[in-house]
């Protein structure tokens, strides 16, 4: 379930990836996508956990997993005056905020917990 405390984490619904104010969403955060283990949830990869849409090309991502949460990263800690050192393909420059990670995962603690 979204978060009480923040709206700007409320990712319930469709919407872009910007605050209230405009700026960027600066998103370094696993989010919870279920309480239980990912061995007990078969039924987990039926439906998109997660989707993203470019509201230009209407490109769109589904991500499918039977992991309990999701890692997302923005690109926040990219240096804004660095941006020549992050080349990718055909020599593109990624700029600060320029793409978003998707990461299904165990919890970021898992591996200082007992497995049942």
């Amino acid at each position: 379930p979204p978060t009480k405390t923040d709206p700007q984490l409320d990712f319930s619904m469709m919407r872009k990836m910007v605050t209230s104010e405009g700026s960027n969403v600066k998103l370094d955060h696993n989010f919870v996508l279920s309480y239980s283990h990912p061995e007990s949830l078969p039924e987990a990869l039926m439906a998109p956990k997660a989707t993203l849409q470019s509201m230009r090309s209407r490109v769109r991502m589904k991500v499918f997993t039977n992991q309990v949460g999701l890692q997302v990263y923005t690109g926040n800690s990219m240096d804004k005056k660095a941006v020549e050192k992050w080349k990718g393909k055909g020599n593109t420059c990624y700029e600060q905020h320029g793409a978003i990670c998707l990461e299904p995962q165990a919890w970021p603690d898992a591996v200082n917990m007992e497995t049942k």
